[in-house]
């Protein structure tokens, strides 16, 4: 429900279900039972939790703790999760989560990363990553909007966001943004958008289309330039979700959604880190390339920066300290660009 599991048992003869209370808000998955004895297996990992074991008794009716799973040394006892519903430009509620420390207090100050994908019916599920903590503990706000396009909500949610109607999506994501800024979590100087891969006309869509309700935006190996896609590689594989720009009509509901041929001169845009890896083979790096050109060349003062990877992948053949190093420069660009002086370049 909303990109959160829940757990039923339908006891046998019977239609109706029950409702099994789970231990968090998290993903279960690996439910294993045996016939010769009573309940099910189950791992679970929450936000804030990595991933733990638990058995359901339906005798006792209820959810045990195994003490297996994984353990981290980081401490996310202060950090707190939480699931709003933020109303959309048409009325429909979109599904936002946020990590954030429980001691926080809405000033409008807090650095907020914000991150979407609402593509191929794909949810944003909870998991646990011990890298969030050095943002959250420097004061950040990390936000998950469940946006159209994905699966949080059904097929009916990924058609949504699919193809011609991708602009649900775009404006599910700008009504987040906005959200976090009416209630005070943050500000338009202190919001960064980010994506990956099939999240480039979500992200790079929201940014140009609201570029004053950003201040940066963080892309990993993007498609932002959807009416060439087919020219890249892996491009014929995106027809079945993103349309075809061979006909009239794919080609304009293409058009409208392309991020690159969005962008006009004289508009300040929000600070671009585009980041790409040489040996990926699903998003052709040009995507990335073109746009950061293109910003370029609008006279936007804010910088639209090109990050190469020489031999890392698309998440696939990329190695942890690749990633390390990437998530690195993520969040200093970002501090800098949020006014944080410790992350400033120095001065020529």
């Amino acid at each position: 429900e909303a990109g959160v599991d829940r757990l039923y048992r339908i006891p046998r003869g019977q239609s109706a279900s029950k409702e099994i209370p789970l231990p968090l808000m998290g993903a279960a998955s690996g439910l294993d039972g045996a016939l010769d004895e009573d309940g099910v297996f189950f791992s679970m990992t929450g936000w804030t939790s990595p991933t733990k074991y638990y058995r359901y008794l339906p005798r006792e009716g209820s959810v045990r703790e195994l003490g297996m799973g994984t353990h981290s040394p980081v401490d996310f006892s202060g950090i707190t999760a939480e699931r709003v519903e933020v109303k959309s430009f048409d009325g429909t509620m979109v599904p936002l989560t946020l990590l954030r420390s429980a001691k926080l207090r809405r000033d409008r100050s807090h650095p907020t990363l914000m991150s979407g994908y609402g593509a191929y019916g794909t949810s944003i599920t909870p998991s646990f990553s011990a890298t969030r903590l050095a943002w959250l503990e420097h004061g950040g706000i990390l936000a998950y909007a469940h946006v159209r396009g994905g699966g949080e909500k059904g097929e009916a949610w990924h058609q949504g966001g699919r193809g011609a109607n991708k602009k649900n999506a775009v404006g599910d994501f700008i009504a987040c943004g906005e959200y976090l800024v009416a209630t005070g979590y943050t500000s338009p100087a202190h919001l960064a958008a980010t994506g990956s891969s099939g999240g480039g006309p979500l992200v790079g869509g929201a940014i140009v289309k609201r570029p004053d309700l950003f201040a940066a935006a963080v892309l990993y190996n993007t498609v932002l330039n959807t009416v060439r896609y087919l020219h890249g590689t892996n491009g014929a594989n995106q027809i079945p979700e993103m349309g075809s720009p061979e006909t009239e009509e794919g080609y304009r509901a293409l058009a409208a959604m392309d991020p690159t041929l969005a962008v006009r001169e004289g508009v300040r845009y929000p600070a671009v880190l585009a980041c790409v890896a040489l040996n990926d083979r699903r998003v052709s790096q040009w995507h990335s390339g073109k746009l950061v050109a293109r910003l370029q060349a609008s006279g936007s003062p804010a910088p639209a920066l090109l990050r190469v990877q020489a031999e890392a992948g698309h998440g696939v053949g990329t190695t942890r300290d690749q990633a390390v190093e990437q998530l690195a420069d993520t969040y200093s660009f970002l501090l800098w660009r949020f006014g944080d002086p410790a992350f400033a370049p120095p001065k020529p």
